[in-house]
């Protein structure tokens, strides 16, 4: 019997993977048969984890930082100073309104750490985050 294009005989009828892609057990007919889907390269655990990713990309995330309201003055500085993060707006009472700009996960997430890290910060709160792929 000859099976379509993308399946092949398979013993037993069990899940089954290999390196080439995402891989399904069925019967048919009585047979076996495995169809194998092809899969883009996919991230590891590690690179999921990290934001490291092959797709082009530009995150935007928006954010409320919470500081002290005695150190606003030395902090807004700091924060510009950081790459891809912009100061908008502050008030009196140590909110202040932050954008970051990242080329990618990892990059995003570094200068939120950074962001949290800084001196006079007790927190920062994603408000806003957007991806958009960008063409290669």
């Amino acid at each position: 019997m000859a099976l379509p294009f993308g399946y092949f005989k398979l013993w037993p009828a069990r899940w089954a993977s290999d390196n080439a892609g995402c891989a399904r057990a069925s019967m048919r007919g009585g047979n076996v048969v495995k169809q194998v889907h092809p899969v883009t390269t996919r991230p590891s655990r590690r690179d999921l984890m990290t934001g490291r990713f092959d797709r082009a990309s530009l995150h935007v995330a928006s954010l409320l930082v919470q500081a002290w309201p005695e150190r606003i003055a030395g902090l807004i500085p700091v924060l510009n100073g950081i790459a891809g993060v912009e100061v908008h707006d502050n008030d009196e009472r140590g909110r202040v309104i932050v954008t970051v700009e990242a080329a990618n996960d990892a990059g995003l997430i570094g200068a939120i750490t950074n962001i949290e890290r800084t001196d006079g910060v007790i927190n920062a709160s994603l408000v806003y985050h957007q991806v958009d792929l960008v063409a290669a």
